[in-house]
């Protein structure tokens, strides 16, 4: 069982997998207190999207994801505030305008060797040295 542990993919996958463990409960009962505990999924919908806009565009993914989950964060905080009473409305419909811009993105992709699903379900023995600092740096920033 120890023998894991000699390689360093599996070292980063545990520290990584440690610190994300740590991070989530803390950001969860923030979240749950500020009403927003459907945000997580509503941010991911809004990712797809940019993931899907990316590979349409033929820009790294991963950065179009970013900027739409920030655009989407800054939109839904802004419905927030005009829609006090309609937190949960003002959720649904960015989940479902992430999901919307997703499949039109996606249908508008001609064929290629990409697979879209591959960016949305990683592996967390692909996390690297780098990812690992950044995550204990933004997780030391959080706790």
């Amino acid at each position: 069982m120890l023998e894991l542990f000699q390689y360093t993919f599996m070292q980063h996958a545990i520290l990584a997998g440690f610190m994300v463990a740590c991070i989530c409960p803390v950001i969860g009962i923030f979240l749950v207190v500020r009403r927003l505990a459907l945000i997580g999924d509503g941010l991911g919908h809004i990712s797809f999207a940019g993931v899907a806009a990316g590979w349409l565009w033929g820009v790294y993914p991963v950065y179009t994801a970013a900027l739409f989950a920030v655009c989407g964060g800054i939109g839904i905080e802004m419905l927030r505030q005009k829609q006090r009473h309609y937190a949960d409305m003002v959720l649904a419909v960015v989940f479902y305008t992430g999901i919307a811009l997703a499949i039109v993105f996606t249908s508008m992709v001609r064929s290629s060797g990409t697979n879209l699903l591959s960016y949305l379900f990683g592996s967390i023995v692909t996390v690297t040295a780098r990812d690992v600092t950044l995550i204990y740096g933004l997780g030391g920033g959080i706790l």
